[in-house]
């Protein structure tokens, strides 16, 4: 999740510590936690039917 926030910080320019804080306050880490977990299973899908 780490990886994914210092993604965001620059992506959207913005401090690392301020994207932290705007998933927390908003309480999305649940979703970004589910999302990253979705993406990684659709890589592991493609990789596999890619065989």
């Amino acid at each position: 999740i780490d990886v994914r926030f210092r993604q965001m910080s620059i992506m959207y320019r913005q401090p690392l510590e301020s994207i932290k804080q705007y998933f927390h306050q908003n309480n999305m880490i649940s979703g970004l936690v589910t999302q990253i977990v979705m993406e990684k299973t659709l890589d592991v899908l493609v990789e596999k039917a890619a065989y």
